[in-house]
């Protein structure tokens, strides 16, 4: 409910004509052929982005300039690198593959009264590559190295909005690979490289298998097997269920868990989140945690709760996340367990989607 609404959109490349030949339309075989001038070669031609032959060009839009013109510029960008990235696996990149595009940049602004003041600007784009039946993609952003190395991703769609000043955004890129779907089985794979100095290199694999799932109900669980360069060794355990209570709300629970081999015990979390739908893209999410690590002096990091407010302005360009809580960490089990109230503001811009024009 709350995930950024990305739409695909590929726009309509015109199929060439053999019938606009003009050596196809002749009187009688003995007519003459008039001679045929120059014509350019119909040819996909990767021509350097900006250039006026560039495939991956985009008409500017006037309804909101400003944002209208970087969400222009990024999936313009992303379509060149996915042209790129592509063409390593066949002759030429697909344009169509790569004019489907689409990513989400992200700026959040959090301040806690335990952890301080934190910025974080987040970018992630992710695209299948036709090169190998569409089983292949590409990734490459600035993401949590916890949650996308580690496979906690889909801890909460609150995250974002409150990040802990121990967990650095860095850069990432790499392959993924999807083995075909089995009734309930989905798998994949990714290898990439994180950060640029020093780069720590990374292999991971996800399994996840539906326990059950109706008209509303939904209950899975997921393995994330990893190795990189820093923890060595890990997996990531998460179960999920989901249930509709009316067509506007939704529970949810999470419980996720990680061990690795740099790790001291399990870093684990548990989530009941409620989500009210508004309609109009917009929602409220009402967020109970707990988390903490086994084997650590404090095992019990944090509890609390939250409550979050989605909303699109601009014309649906951009997306706004409000965000206040209150919670009880604790590092240091000699000290008392004082309260914290966090509060958070998270601007998003998704690209490479058809463009609502429904009025905010």
């Amino acid at each position: 409910m709350f995930a950024t609404p990305w739409m695909a959109a590929a726009e309509d490349i015109p199929p060439q004509d053999a019938s606009t030949d003009p050596t196809t339309h002749r009187d009688s075989p003995d007519a003459p052929v008039p001679p045929v001038p120059d014509q350019p070669e119909l040819l996909t031609v990767v021509a350097p982005p900006g250039s006026a032959l560039d495939p991956c060009d985009k008409p500017g839009l006037d309804s909101v300039p400003v944002v209208d013109s970087a969400r222009n510029m990024l999936e313009e960008q992303s379509c060149n690198l996915v042209l790129w990235v592509d063409g390593l696996f066949g002759e030429t990149g697909n344009i169509e593959a790569a004019r489907r595009t689409r990513g989400v940049l992200e700026v959040t602004n959090v301040y806690s009264q335990f952890e301080g003041f934190d910025q974080r600007l987040r970018l992630h784009l992710e695209v299948d590559l036709p090169t190998m039946k569409n089983r292949l993609s590409a990734f490459v952003g600035r993401e949590n190295e916890q949650d996308f190395v580690r496979g906690r991703t889909e801890a909460s769609e609150l995250r974002a909005t409150f990040p802990t000043l121990s967990d650095q955004n860095e850069w990432l890129a790499g392959l993924g690979y999807s083995l075909p779907d089995r009734r309930n089985l989905q798998t994949s794979f990714r290898v990439g490289v994180r950060g640029l100095s020093p780069p720590m290199g990374f292999v991971q694999g996800r399994v996840r298998y539906t326990l059950y799932s109706d008209d509303n109900d939904v209950a899975y669980v997921r393995s994330t097997p990893f190795w990189n360069t820093r923890d060595r060794a890990g997996v990531t355990n998460s179960f999920d269920f989901s249930h509709i209570i009316s067509n506007r709300l939704l529970l949810r629970w999470y419980s996720v868990g990680t061990l690795s081999q740099r790790t001291v015990g399990l870093n684990w979390r548990n989530s009941l989140i409620l989500y009210h739908n508004l309609h109009r893209r917009r929602g409220l999410a009402y967020e109970g945690f707990i988390r903490g690590e086994t084997d650590e002096p404090e095992p019990l990091y944090e509890y609390g709760g939250r409550v979050l407010f989605r909303h699109p302005f601009m014309r649906h360009r951009l997306y706004a996340e409000w965000a206040a809580g209150y919670s009880f960490p604790r590092t240091d089990p000699s000290l008392p367990r004082d309260g914290s109230a966090s509060v958070g503001l998270s601007i998003e811009m998704p690209f490479g989607e058809p463009v609502d024009e429904t009025p905010d």
